[in-house]
């Protein structure tokens, strides 16, 4: 596994496994709650989500609520 990044939010991660599936786990167990294909597939689908999380300035439209993949 290769450890690409973290969410400030809760600082849970994401890493790639060597058949290129890019997982989402919790920070304190490695154990994948979410996958995508790839990274390409991840940075599509996380772009497009994030998105929708915030306003033009970049400031989150509902603090409270959580900014991972999944809650």
């Amino acid at each position: 596994m290769f450890f690409i990044g973290t969410y400030n939010w809760d600082y849970s991660f994401l890493y790639v496994t060597p058949d290129q599936k890019v997982h989402f786990c919790h920070r304190e167990d490695a154990t994948s709650l979410f996958t995508w294909d790839s990274i390409e597939d991840m940075l599509l689908s996380e772009i497009k989500r994030i998105y929708t999380l915030f306003d033009d300035r970049g400031v989150a439209i509902d603090p409270k609520h959580p900014t991972t993949p999944i809650i």
